[in-house]
């Protein structure tokens, strides 16, 4: 996987080199030491958290590839590093085959076709970050943050004899927890005060929950691959 994560950074940079040839000028700013980006990509749960068999690995999350969006931005106090922040939004079905596969071995007939809506989780982590000039206002950062995240565990709902409805096995639960994320970006400036953005990102938390029946805990490591647009300033 990270050797495809390569690729796809590589290939973004290579397009947008070519296509900005046309528009950069003399008013590109090298001498900018902010910026703010907006960047959107899928998510890969990695560890127990993609697991899908709570019976070989109990502490599995079942979670499928979904979805991140951020807002990231950092300031160079150095021209070789500088402070960063990101605040992230992330979603994640779950395996609907590995959910009815556990409900079949733990319930009975009657509790058997469930469903099950996602996990998900926002926050803000901060950190520093370090910064290689690699060509003419492309920069390669790489960057050790920390925060807090608030984390949804996933609401199932079974088909329970003699009820007209789905009845919720789990309630709605959030809970505030630590997190912390490393990664590395690549931002190109093509015109004055734009730039493209690109990163690999990895997260993880491990939230918990109080339920009526028990505690949830949750281990979350997720590879983040973004990329975006942004101001410089």
């Amino acid at each position: 996987m990270k050797k495809i994560l390569l690729v796809i950074q590589l290939s973004f940079f290579l397009f947008s080199n070519s296509f900005s040839q046309n528009y950069q000028s003399e008013t590109t700013s090298k001498s900018s030491k902010g910026f703010a980006v907006v960047s959107g990509g899928a998510a890969f749960p990695v560890g127990v958290f993609g697991k899908r068999n709570v019976q070989l690995a109990p502490e599995s999350g079942l979670a499928k590839t979904g979805y991140n969006v951020n807002i990231n931005g950092g300031y160079q106090i150095h021209k070789n590093y500088g402070i960063t922040g990101t605040v992230f939004y992330s979603r994640f079905k779950l395996d609907q085959n590995s959910v009815n596969n556990f409900l079949n071995k733990t319930t009975s007939t009657a509790l058997n076709n469930g469903t099950v809506d996602h996990w998900q989780y926002l926050g803000i982590v901060v950190g520093p970050m370090g910064t290689l000039p690699i060509g003419d206002n492309l920069f390669l950062d790489v960057k050790a943050m920390a925060g807090v995240a608030h984390a949804n565990m996933p609401v199932v709902k079974i088909d329970l004899a003699g009820f007209p409805e789905p009845v919720n096995l789990t309630k709605e639960h959030w809970s505030d927890v630590f997190t912390w994320q490393v990664g590395t970006d690549l931002r190109y400036n093509f015109a004055k005060n734009l730039c493209f953005y690109t990163n690999v990102d990895y997260n993880f938390m491990k939230p918990s929950w109080t339920t009526d029946a028990e505690n949830v805990i949750q281990k979350m490591g997720v590879i983040d691959l973004n990329v975006g647009l942004g101001v410089t300033f």
